[in-house]
């Protein structure tokens, strides 16, 4: 009978000891995020991104009254842009005055009137700039494909926008002397170049974005 409730005692503290050891192995317990998936919806600046909390979720945005049913991609690229307030007064956006938005994984930056698909979101965002040339100089939203890019680095701690090369790099990197000295001994700058990405890839698993 003492074997018997031996057992029942020991087996609540053998499951207790597990959490507790899984608990300790969770690095999200402290509350800090360490992926970089971000949630849906409008964010007016750095800070709201690196909280993961956007400004303007889905619900709050408005096209039409007739038009319930669009994306936020969609109306991110509609010519003005109209959100409800917490009156659900229609108020219209400047378009300058948004950081960018995410949806369904995917994540535009706004530089310079337009938004800009981010292929890489992290502390350090890679963002391929581009600018379409438009049939009407005066039309805000782009109809024509053709037009420059060019790859960009963007911190999202400083709010800097970077040409994506070696040099903007090092500079980010000396947060992380380990790294800075690793991407350093590669030498060349055509060698840096290479491993640009897959660096700043590191970087940011190891200083996750959101706070």
């Amino acid at each position: 009978m003492k074997t018997n409730l031996r057992f029942f005692i020991l087996i609540p503290l053998l499951f207790a000891s597990l959490y507790l050891f899984a608990q300790d192995m969770n690095p999200v317990k402290t509350g800090k995020l360490v992926t970089n998936k971000s949630e849906d919806g409008v964010y007016f600046s750095s800070e709201s991104v690196q909280k993961n909390s956007p400004d303007l979720r889905r619900s709050d945005l408005f096209i039409s009254f007739y038009d319930t049913t669009f994306t936020i991609y969609r109306w991110a690229h509609t010519v003005n842009l109209y959100y409800h307030d917490t009156e659900k007064k229609r108020v219209k956006l400047h378009r300058d005055s948004i950081w960018g938005f995410c949806e369904s994984g995917t994540c535009y930056i706004m530089q310079n009137g337009y938004f800009h698909k981010i292929t890489l979101f992290g502390s350090i965002c890679i963002f391929r700039e581009f600018y379409p040339v438009n049939k009407d100089p005066m039309a805000v939203v782009a109809t024509e494909k053709k037009g420059k890019s060019a790859d960009k680095i963007y911190d999202v701690e400083s709010g800097t926008v970077f040409d994506y090369s070696p040099d903007a790099a090092t500079r980010i990197f000396n947060k992380d002397e380990s790294l800075l000295n690793d991407f350093n001994a590669l030498g060349s700058r055509k060698k840096k170049m290479k491993k640009l990405y897959l660096f700043i890839e590191k970087y940011n698993e190891r200083h996750p974005l959101f706070l």
